[in-house]
């Protein structure tokens, strides 16, 4: 049997409120070289859009707090990198082929 998870949203029509949506569940991944690469690819994309903000910011105070950022990104990357080499090290060449495509195609979207 598998559970629902209901979300609930309002929708106000002529004084009456009715509950809409009923979404089905899904079950989180307990896969440990996915999640690092998930892992891998957020704290990735995370440190490039915290870059893109940097380099627009005359902030001082603001530019701080992203190398912060930044730094924290990079050591989540390293460390979920050092695991997956260690489970399976031919993943890694090609994860790190993928995502820089990945965030090629979508970052560049913002800087056309």
């Amino acid at each position: 049997m598998q559970k629902r998870i209901v979300t609930a949203r309002q929708l106000d029509l002529g004084g009456e409120r009715y509950i809409h949506s009923e979404l089905p569940a899904t079950k989180p991944t307990k896969d440990p070289i996915l999640e690092l690469q998930l892992s891998m690819a957020t704290s990735s994309i995370n440190h490039e859009y915290a870059r893109m903000e940097f380099d627009e910011t005359i902030d001082r105070e603001r530019r701080e707090e992203l190398l912060i950022y930044m730094d924290d990104c990079r050591s989540k990357y390293s460390d979920a990198r050092a695991q997956l080499c260690l489970m399976s090290p031919t993943t890694v060449e090609k994860f790190e082929e993928d995502l820089s495509f990945q965030k090629r195609a979508t970052l560049q979207q913002f800087h056309a």
